[in-house]
């Protein structure tokens, strides 16, 4: 499931980078992107780290990984989305009070 997720924001990132026009810099889509991405493959990292330590008899171990990152994966990404929007929209409503005036 993770690695299907993966490679849907890859080909997602590829094909819309291939619709908008090349810049040099780094771009508030680029970030949002990056984020995820970052996101999928630390939660791989995380299944591969507990199935690694549950074959090596550590269900102890494992359970406490699991639950904490049932609860830190999603405050995290809420705080990343709130962060995001925060920053994008209030430049987008900056830019926009220049335009008018």
């Amino acid at each position: 499931m993770v690695m299907l997720t993966l490679l849907t924001l890859t080909s997602l990132t590829s094909r819309v980078r291939s619709e908008v026009p090349d810049v040099s810099d780094l771009t508030y889509m680029d970030l949002w992107l990056i984020s995820c991405l970052i996101f999928i493959f630390s939660c791989m990292v995380i299944i591969v780290t507990s199935a690694v330590l549950n074959r090596r008899g550590r269900q102890a171990l494992t359970r406490k990984i699991e639950f904490w990152m049932k609860v830190l994966y999603p405050t995290f990404f809420l705080v990343l989305c709130v962060f995001y929007w925060s920053l994008v929209l209030a430049i987008y409503f900056q830019s926009m009070s220049t335009v008018g005036t």
